[in-house]
């Protein structure tokens, strides 16, 4: 203890420094949470669970590793390209370099395993409650990315059924043109069923054989008018029918789908704040 005074009463403080010595086998451990070892790994064929358990860290901070990583649903061929990527060659030769630094020290392990089987009491309840969260954690997991498809499915869906509503949006308006062609017909069919009785009057009143030959043509060919605009008619109802069958069903479609979509919806936002308290815990 060194002695300072300031004024007239003395002060004494500890000069000395505590420093403190991370145990070997966390440092080793932390040492391999990288993406370089993580890639090692898997080429061993390892599942995520025995690397993070590996690493000396839970599945959820695996996860969220791998997303920092990039990794999320990468392939092995695409995880490391871009971990060559997004590392410089002494990154890598670093990472490769920790493997033999584990193997020099391997003897420092084997001293430590004997430490550790007394502790090992308490892990086979420790490890089932980690296997157990792991679990549920790897089927809400499950759960947010088939949410996830079904979401994108309904969307696509949904965006199918507005393609469809619009289209048949223009459908009607040329249904409407038809219906206004429709109106026009009745119109020149009134007029037409008007000229024939007035050709019918003319021909009953013919007094020469060629006047009545005459009105008797024009009579057939206002009969033959007749008959080609009624069946006009009657082909334009059938057409407004079918479209307006066919819009009612896409109107149908789009509303249970819009359903879908929001019962979804919120199944995955319940799904993603379970989720998220679980990685919290």
């Amino acid at each position: 203890m060194d002695e300072v005074r300031f004024g007239s009463k003395a002060t004494t403080f500890d000069n000395t420094v505590t420093t403190y010595q991370m145990p070997e086998e966390e440092r080793r451990k932390r040492m391999k949470v990288n993406p370089m070892t993580y890639i090692e790994y898997k080429e061993k064929g390892w599942t995520d669970a025995r690397i993070a358990e590996e690493m000396g860290i839970h599945a959820p901070v695996l996860s969220q590793k791998k997303s920092k990583w990039g990794f999320t649903g990468k392939s092995l061929d695409e995880m490391k390209k871009i971990a060559k990527k997004h590392t410089t060659k002494k990154q890598r030769d670093t990472a490769y370099a920790a493997k033999f630094d584990d193997q020099i020290k391997e003897d420092v392990r084997e001293k430590q395993a004997v430490k550790e089987e007394s502790e090992k009491d308490n892990e086979p309840q420790e490890k089932e409650a980690a296997v157990t969260t792991e679990k549920k954690y790897g089927e809400l997991q499950t759960k947010y990315e088939e949410s996830q498809k079904t979401i994108q499915k309904l969307e696509d869906q949904a965006a199918d059924a507005l393609k469809k509503y619009k289209n048949s949006q223009e459908e009607m308006i040329r249904l409407q043109g038809i219906e206004r062609d429709y109106e026009k017909l009745q119109g020149t069919n009134e007029r037409m069923k008007e000229e024939i009785i007035r050709l019918q009057n003319d021909l009953s009143q013919a007094t020469s054989k060629q006047s009545y030959a005459l009105v008797e043509q024009q009579l057939e060919t206002a009969h033959n008018s007749h008959e080609r605009t009624k069946q006009e008619l009657d082909d334009a109802m059938r057409r407004i029918e079918q479209k307006n069958k066919v819009i009612d069903a896409y109107m149908k479609t789009e509303h249970n789908l819009s359903k879908k979509l929001a019962l979804e919806i919120e199944r995955h936002k319940k799904l993603s704040g379970y989720t998220k308290l679980l990685m919290e815990e």
